[in-house]
């Protein structure tokens, strides 16, 4: 919790959560405060996470102001500042500087300051700077005091206050950027700028500066950055001229517009540190850190510490850049946020690594033992399950953002110009320790840049790293024509330019604590399924009784017997929990959605929940649409959260969506308690109940007096009161669905949201679809609020899991992601889909003998007579060798993208369409870089392009496979995963193309065997069989020259 910020209504944005158990917050041995870090404000266009801005030229390296013309003592001289007078025009005691020790927190309390007393003290900063501060020269002929760097041990214990001074003139900055000299620092609030200041939006602490607690010259590698100073006074800086002190807003950002102040007098707000927090290193990228969703920093050496996980003490900023002044409501905060967005686009500083030790001899037994807990020991203790689940889930999150750059960098646009019908800008990047990674910073990796509040989406075009700086270029990926014109008159402006990363704490913050760890009771349902999971012993078969009548017996007709076998041991198996392997497009959803109807009709009670979830929304989308084209459906809803439901195209939207759905169902019971009410004899005697009362607050905005008979109703509408149950709870109370579609972390989050708290008692069933992507911490997480439900698991094991990412460690990727599909068929009563359906005869043999051993059995599918003729032989897997790879493949940072390949894509999807307008097509990549590359070419439309791994959800009559890599496949584990394969080769129905230099593929010996197993007459030249140079007047490209050093591992 800030020192001056009302108390927070939204989680954390700096990468943290709730701390393990064996993790503490802790406060400087100086100070006694033990508040909460702070949570960040919510501005839209505001990143995550942000580091150092580009500094002022190495020249101005010895502007920092000497002595000012008074004595530097403890206690000021009073008389520099005028005297105040109170209500009664009586002249009070001059302001006092000393702060509050000892701290009291009855009486010291930083929360109970009043805004009223912050923001006189920095209305008096304000008010000195221009009176006082401005015209007091700093001394020439004083020596300026020497500092030592950034670098090296820092002081321990330095003194801090816990709280602010109760009067004065002061101002809370931040310090933003180290350097060997000095330190910049911005404002904790925004109304210290906001009132027409811009010059105090960043100042500099230099050695001259006085820390009023820490005696001495200053030394900047003592401050941290995040560190939240109270600055005393500012002084005029060395060589500043008058000219200096003005700046304009448009140059506000711009550090090297702001030459004039320098810090004089302050003092070092109390510090928090997050003790015993579990880290790993994952190279020079950083280290993993328990409760963190980004990659924490630390220093250099701290990579040569011994052993594989580590005990850090982590710095946690509290104090935040952009805040808002205590007391300020809603209103007023969006306000701010229209007068400060062009100079607030979303600074915030993160935690960093200062200490690292090495983790105790048991903590470190626990962490091999949480592998496989059930195996080595009867009775695990909940710790071992909570502390590697956290952590694991950690690494995960911050994985996803691995390969981000989370800098945030104010700089100037150079020159603008126009290239390929977009506009393009060039800048430079650096901060205080250089240039930022290239790696990070490759051609097509995306950003955003804030230029006076509003944010363009952009891509970068060059990257040249040279002297300590990143050159770059952007190319704007808006289409607006309004963004567009913006961007092309912004050359020589400040832009801020950052790059977004994943928000996926919620994930973290729905992961059980480990209180729901200690209470959980493994005889229930779930207990057993997850017992088993981790390592306990097999549970045996299910007992069955398949009597069923009426519009069950039909919908059970519907199911072959492998699907029916599922089928009959979810609806009348006393097993806990039941798993299938499926073959790809073997039913697998259809299965579930028969299954949940079946649940549903034979179930005792009509109170009773059946979940149906899958891993995306629009797998979801694909069960509610199965389950609608049912001949007998049970009462059903789709879950989808609000945002994405307004966010999602029409086509993504279902008939029983829950935000279409809600508002007519509560209106109608609300209606027809009206016309109870108004129908009974003695009105005032009927007492409203939960339900009614709930639905009726919630459509309060939309009612009026007329719509109601009775006055019980019309008087209801001047009440004021909260709802007694939640909006979801009350809508299941009312429209009473027996199926609920959703994804399973949309259920998780509505439970730990208390959204869903009076109706999950009655969930009784919930199944997976796609299950071999269900990580092991969203099972966790679902399964321990709902433990007496039963499982179903259907999935395909040889296809991609939840997480493929290469860097995250193997023991966290154990903890977190495992391979739930693969161990539930294991432990749990089993079955096999092995029939494939509506997929050609030819690519189900391919798939069969490559992937799944040769168990499958194709049901075949009509062939397309024009299609075939397009194609020209009986092959369904075209290969078009494309030898040009190896001479025009380019590196973009650990991805690869080809030009050539890209266009050659494009010219076969019109080629295509030309002949067979009606095909679905899609075109799949092995490299993120190349999606992008072939994305960004117009002239195809209806065409989904996207990587292999993100392709699981859907199906397409012909595919196009685009394989990049130049030189021997066989380097690349990556390109020679057999799942990865799978997935590439059964997402086709009809046919699929694979461009591929075939020379690089056959070193190789799972492609080689791909290759040898496709008909000669199917192999053929790329070029040739599209037609490529000769339509297009593509030529022949410059040849670049080729690279025979070793390759990286490219993603």
């Amino acid at each position: 919790m800030s020192l001056t910020d009302p108390s927070p209504d939204k989680p954390p944005t700096d990468g943290s959560v709730s701390p393990l158990s064996s993790c503490s917050v802790s406060i400087d041995a100086t100070s006694g405060d033990t508040t909460e870090p702070r949570s960040k404000v919510n501005v839209p266009y505001k990143p995550d996470r942000i580091l150092p801005a580009v500094p002022r030229p190495v020249w101005r390296h010895r502007e920092e102001a000497g002595d000012m013309d008074r004595h530097f003592e403890p206690h000021p001289n009073y008389e520099l500042y005028p005297r105040r007078s109170d209500d009664n025009n009586r002249y009070v005691d001059p302001i006092s500087w000393e702060p509050s020790f000892p701290l009291d927190p009855c009486t010291n309390d930083p929360q109970k300051l009043s805004r009223d007393v912050v923001l006189s003290g920095m209305q008096d900063f304000q008010r000195l700077s221009l009176l006082e501060w401005k015209y007091v020269f700093p001394s020439f002929l004083t020596k300026t005091l020497l500092s030592t760097g950034g670098f090296g041990a820092r002081q321990e214990n330095m003194k801090t206050i816990g709280s602010l001074p109760s009067s004065g003139p002061f101002a809370i900055y931040i310090v933003w950027d180290l350097w060997n000299d000095h330190l910049t620092l911005i404002p904790h609030h925004r109304e210290l700028v906001a009132s027409n200041r811009p010059d105090l939006f960043m100042v500099a602490l230099t050695s001259n500066s006085k820390d009023l607690l820490n005696p001495g010259p200053v030394q900047m590698k003592n401050y941290l950055k995040g560190d939240a100073i109270c600055v005393r006074t500012l002084n005029r800086r060395r060589y500043a001229w008058d000219g200096d002190f003005l700046v304009s807003v448009e140059e506000i950002l711009n550090p090297e517009s702001h030459k004039f102040w320098a810090v004089g007098e302050f003092y070092l707000i109390q510090r928090k540190f997050k003790k015993n927090c579990l880290v790993t290193s994952v190279g020079r990228e950083g280290f993993i850190a328990d409760g963190f969703n980004t990659l924490c920093d630390a220093p250099d050496d701290f990579s040569d510490q011994p052993g594989p996980v580590y005990h850090a003490k982590i710095f946690m900023p509290y104090l935040q850049p952009e805040s808002f002044l205590p007391g300020t409501d809603e209103k007023e905060q969006k306000n701010q946020i229209s007068k400060t967005k062009h100079y607030c686009p979303g600074y915030h500083v993160y935690p960093s690594i200062i200490e690292l030790s090495g983790i105790g001899a048991e903590l470190a037994l626990e962490l091999q033992y949480a592998k496989n807990p059930f195996q080595l020991m009867d009775r695990v203790p909940p710790r071992i399950l909570f502390t590697s689940g956290h952590f694991g889930l950690s690494g995960k999150l911050a994985m996803e953002n691995y390969d981000k750059d989370l800098g945030f960098y104010p700089t100037k646009v150079t020159r603008v110009v126009r290239k390929r019908d977009a506009p393009v800008v060039a800048f430079t990047l650096k901060n205080g320790y250089g240039a930022p990674r290239d790696s990070q910073w490759v051609k097509l990796t995306k950003f955003l840049m804030n230029f006076k509040g509003a944010v363009f989406e952009m891509e970068v075009e060059s990257c040249t790293n040279k002297k300590n700086k990143l050159y770059l270029t952007g190319r704007s990926v808006s289409k607006n024509r309004k963004d567009l014109d913006v961007i092309k008159e912004i050359r020589g402006k400040t832009v801020v330019i950052y790059q977004e990363i994943q928000k996926n704490l919620h994930h973290m913050k729905n992961f059980p604590t480990l209180e729901e760890f200690e209470g959980f009771q493994w005889d229930t349902s779930f207990g057993k399924c997850l017992k088993a999971l981790l390592g306990g012993q097999r549970i045996l078969g299910a007992s069955r009784n398949l009597d069923s009548e009426g519009g069950a017996s039909e919908l059970r007709e519907m199911l072959t017997d492998e699907q029916g076998e599922y089928a009959d041991a979810m609806t009348h198996g006393d097993s806990p929990g039941v798993a299938v392997d499926s073959c790809f497009r073997g039913g697998k959803t259809f299965t579930v959605a028969v299954t949940a109807n079946l649940l549903a009709m034979e179930s005792r009670s009509q109170l009773s929940i059946h979940l149906a979830c899958s891993n995306t929304n629009i797998a979801v989308k694909a069960l509610t649409d199965t389950h609608l084209t049912l001949p007998y459906t049970a009462r059903a809803v789709r879950l989808i959260n609000f945002n994405r439901f307004r966010q999602a195209a029409r086509n993504n939207h279902t008939p029983i969506d829950y935000p279409l759905l809600w508002p007519n169902v509560l209106r109608r019971h609300v209606m027809a308690m009206d016309a109870k009410v108004y129908s009974e004899e003695e009105e005032d005697e009927y007492d409203i109940d939960d339900v009614t009362q709930s639905a009726f607050y919630y459509l309060k905005k939309d009612l009026k007096r007329d719509d109601f008979k009775s006055w019980k109703f019309q008087d209801m509408l001047k009440q004021k009161g909260e709802p007694q149950m939640s909006r979801l709870d009350t809508f299941v109370a009312i429209y009473k669905p027996q199926i609920i579609f959703a994804t399973h972390s949309a259920v998780t989050q509505s439970i730990c949201n208390q959204k869903f708290e009076r109706s999950k008692a009655n969930i009784a069933t919930i199944q997976f679809d796609e299950a071999h992507r269900l990580p092991m911490f969203s099972l966790i997480s679902l399964g321990l609020r709902i433990p007496d439900a039963h499982f179903g698991f259907i999935g395909d094991s040889r296809s991609l899991p939840a997480c493929s990412e290469p860097s995250l460690p193997q023991n966290l990727w154990k903890y977190s992601i495992g391979r739930v599909l693969e161990d539930t068929w294991r432990k749990l009563p089993s079955f096999k889909f092995t029939k494939c359906y509506d997929t050609q005869m030819g690519l189900v043999e391919h798939c069969n003998q490559h992937f799944y051993g040769n168990t499958l059995c194709s049901m075949g599918r009509v062939e397309s007579k024009e299609f075939s003729n397009f194609v020209g032989n009986s092959s369904p897997i075209q290969i078009l060798n494309n030898p040009e790879l190896l001479k025009k493949e380019q590196q973009s940072g650990n991805s690869l993208y080809c030009s050539q390949e890209a266009q050659l894509a494009v010219q076969l999807v019109k080629k295509i369409q030309r002949q067979c307008p009606s095909l679905e097509i899609g075109i799949l990549t092995f490299y993120r870089a190349q999606c992008s590359q072939v994305s960004k070419i117009p002239g195809i439309e209806n065409v989904f392009i996207g990587t292999v791994d993100c392709s699981q959800d859907y199906n397409f009559d012909v595919t196009i496979i685009l394989t990049t890599r130049p030189d021997s496949f066989h380097e690349s584990k990556f390109l020679e995963d057999p799942k990865r394969l799978n997935v590439a080769f059964s997402r086709a129905k009809d046919a699929c193309f694979v461009i591929v230099n075939e020379e690089a593929a056959r070193r190789s010996e799972i492609w080689k065997r791909i290759l040898e197993g496709v008909p000669k007459d199917a192999v053929c030249d790329a070029r040739s069989y599209i037609g490529f140079g000769e339509e297009e007047g593509y030529g022949d490209l410059p040849r670049k020259r080729q690279y025979a050093g070793p390759r990286p591992e490219f993603r």
